[in-house]
């Protein structure tokens, strides 16, 4: 792993653990709830996508979620830019990620395969 690529993973590791303390901060009880599962930053760390974990979230309370999570970006750019040496804040870009649901689909179907095979 070369030396960019280290200090990228550093980056993202720090930014992750400011936001998800952050996040935990909220005063709305539906955004301080949830759990945020990775952070990307891209462009040079202009930019930083936030993975939340999507698991019971509805298609339209997602919308309606990321849509309160931007109007607190604020809130959280600043809480990222009073430690750990960010001079500015990354644009925040909120994203629910369903992956951890979709492994959990397929280890039930995978389940209900072996237990159709046995006799």
């Amino acid at each position: 792993m070369n030396e960019a690529r280290i200090r990228l993973e550093r980056a993202q590791s720090a930014l992750f653990e400011r936001l998800a303390a952050a996040m935990s901060e909220l005063n709305d009880p539906e955004l301080s709830s949830l759990t945020l599962l990775e952070v990307k930053l891209a462009r040079g760390r202009r930019d930083a996508h936030l993975y939340i974990d999507a698991a019971g979230v509805s298609k339209s309370d997602q919308t309606r979620l990321v849509a309160k999570l931007k109007k607190a970006s604020g809130f959280l750019a600043g809480f990222v830019t009073a430690n750990d040496g960010w001079f500015k804040s990354p644009a925040l870009h909120f994203v629910f990620d369903d992956t951890l649901e979709k492994a959990a689909h397929l280890e039930q179907i995978f389940k209900e395969i072996h237990r159709d095979g046995e006799p």
